[in-house]
């Protein structure tokens, strides 16, 4: 129900989950999207500003544990750039206080992994050598210093840290799909305003990378390139796709062949008059006429310079045009005439 109230925009369902139950904004569902996601999906800036808000109570921010079972496993972590120091900050009543806070998780640390995010908050660290369960962390300007065997603020090992910090940071700033990719590559209206409150909650948002390593300034860029020329020739169309011509080339066929010109209405009106005066009956009439028998087809005409005149076949019957026995004939005049011409010479 909670997502769906975000892709709908309903702050007040929302809110009134989130009251009831605070620690639901960090879930997902199935896909892996939070709510942050759904709410993306709405499209409606202020909508997700007021989402944003609830992500920063800090009754929604969730608690990650993590575990050194050894000495040399947090040494491990340091040497890859984990570190946890004390800075100044506010209490509930706008006291000063001072607190540890992340500074970086590292790369490929057991921190990393337990989904420990920069700007965490050390709660408490529980380890061996205090009879209390668990105590507040050392105040020294490097805490995990400070936490090795044989320093001050030892709890011996194993040692277990307990982080709380918010949930958006975990969804913005981890590799994956988060809410700043979606919304850098919809570019629908909106989408561009709830990018630029989604990078200035984080500044380590514009870092984080999808799947094959695209950040949401890429997906930006990949969406501004699709949207700027939309009436461009798809690329399916091929290299010699139909290209509609111009109108100044239809134009000037038009004035080389008069008869692609457009008709004025008074040459349809002296048609129209011409077919009136021609009922449909003599249009029959001439139309029988035109498809009647064939006269014959002569392959030569009988001419009296020819010197012929017809003859009748084998068969009887009375020939029209010149056959192979009359072109026999003619080579054969032709030769015993004086002067004449051989035809088989030539």
């Amino acid at each position: 129900e909670l997502f769906a109230y975000c892709r709908d925009g309903n702050f007040r369902e929302v809110r009134a989950i989130a009251v009831h139950f605070p620690y639901i904004l960090s879930l997902t569902d199935a896909a892996g999207f939070s709510a942050l996601h759904h709410a993306g999906i709405s499209g409606d800036p202020v909508f997700f500003s007021q989402v944003l808000s609830l992500y920063r109570d800090p009754r929604t921010f969730v608690l990650k544990s993590l575990m050194y079972e050894s000495e040399e496993e947090l040494l491990e972590d340091i040497e890859q750039g984990f570190q946890v120091c004390t800075v100044a900050a506010q209490g509930s009543d706008d006291s000063p206080v001072k607190e540890g806070r992340v500074r970086s998780s590292g790369q490929q640390t057991k921190a990393e992994e337990a989904g420990v995010m920069p700007g965490d908050v050390l709660e408490a660290c529980t380890g061996t050598a205090f009879m209390s369960y668990r105590q507040p962390p050392p105040s020294a300007p490097d805490v995990l210093n400070a936490l090795r065997a044989g320093r001050y603020g030892s709890f011996g090992f194993p040692v277990t840290l307990d982080f709380r910090g918010s949930a958006a940071i975990e969804i913005l700033c981890k590799d994956g799909w988060t809410p700043s990719h979606a919304a850098a590559g919809r570019g629908c209206r909106g989408d561009h305003q709830i990018l630029m409150q989604l990078l200035s909650e984080e500044d380590s948002a514009r870092l984080a990378q999808d799947i094959i390593g695209l950040t949401a300034g890429h997906w930006a860029h990949l969406n501004t390139r699709s949207t700027a020329h939309a009436h461009r020739r798809p690329l399916s169309a091929g290299p010699r796709g139909a290209v509609r011509r111009p109108v100044s080339a239809v134009k000037q066929k038009e004035a080389g062949d008069p008869s692609l010109k457009p008709r004025p209405t008074s040459a349809l009106r002296q048609q129209a008059e011409v077919a009136a005066r021609h009922p449909p009956s003599h249009i029959e009439q001439a139309a029988n006429a035109a498809s009647g028998p064939s006269g014959p087809c002569l392959s030569r005409p009988m001419t009296p310079a020819n010197g012929l005149r017809a003859s009748t076949g084998s068969q009887g019957s009375r020939s029209i045009g010149a056959t192979a026995r009359d072109l026999k004939e003619m080579m054969r005049r032709g030769v015993q005439t004086p002067g004449g011409v051989d035809l088989l010479v030539l």
